[in-house]
């Protein structure tokens, strides 16, 4: 590795979160969703039916279990069953524009956040491109010195090219999830007409708006990265140094993308 190739890799780690790019929802993917959704609405119906009789049947043995049952309790009760049945006729047939809508909110943060350039020309220890061209003269001298920095030069490329493959894995995998849920939240949705599962589509809600701000997470993960790499303390001749604390904070970040996940679902009640 020359000089030229030392100094773009340093580029490249330093300016790592400003050169992602969000991936936006595919129009095809996102009609054949719309085409499951819509095959899967019926049976979902059905089911629905049948959450709706096994509730009114779980108030009618409740109220037979009275001595005295009160009229305006019971029109209480069935009333509110009625609107339970209404709350959940209406999310099984728009559920999926408002988790399109979740979606779209949650990628209009990510860009938002993306746009937030942090860096500067100045690399940490304020090493310069002079010094870089001078430390590869001297080392073409010295053998031992040559092959321990352009060991540790290979690390941290590779540790790069790892933590982008880890960025578009998470991204990839998150956009496979939102279309899985997209796919299939009118049967969770059947849930609310039952007071003892009204749970289940309360968690589905949970679970999406937390696999939505999960890219939010990761992009802000990877904006400290850039905050802190640019924070490195080093002497300016410690180009060896530099390669080090690249590597380490490379770690930090992958490991910080490996638990974006858990932090999302904690902000949103998911877990």
């Amino acid at each position: 590795m020359d000089a030229n190739a030392f100094w773009d890799l340093i580029q490249e780690c330093l300016n790592l979160g400003n050169t992602l790019h969000i991936q936006a929802l595919s129009p095809e993917i996102k009609a054949g969703v719309h085409l499951i959704f819509s095959a899967l609405k019926p049976a979902a119906s059905m089911l629905l039916s049948l959450f709706a009789m096994i509730e009114l049947y779980r108030i009618y043995t409740k109220t037979e279990l009275v001595s005295t049952p009160q009229p305006l309790g019971m029109l209480y009760i069935v009333a509110w069953t009625l609107f339970k049945i209404s709350i959940a006729v209406f999310l099984i047939r728009y559920m999926e524009d408002i988790l399109w809508a979740i979606n779209d909110l949650s990628n209009s943060i990510m860009t938002t956040v993306q746009g937030v350039q942090i860096g500067t020309s100045r690399i940490p220890g304020g090493i310069t491109k002079e010094q870089v061209d001078e430390f590869f003269r001297e080392a073409d001298g010295n053998i031992i010195s040559n092959v321990l920095f352009t060991f540790e030069l290979l690390i941290v490329r590779l540790a790069l090219k790892i933590v982008v493959l880890f960025i578009n894995i998470f991204l990839w995998s998150r956009s496979i999830e939102i279309y899985l849920l997209a796919a299939l939240c009118a049967f969770p949705m059947v849930t609310f007409v039952s007071e003892e599962h009204s749970q289940v589509g309360k968690s589905f809600i949970k679970h999406f708006a937390a696999v939505c701000l999960r890219g939010v997470v990761m992009m802000v993960i990877v904006k400290i990265y850039n905050v802190l790499v640019y924070t490195i303390e080093l002497d300016s001749t410690d180009l060896l140094g530099l390669g080090i604390s690249l590597i380490q904070g490379l770690a930090v970040l992958c490991v910080s993308l490996a638990i974006s996940n858990r932090l999302a679902k904690v902000l949103t009640g998911a877990m």
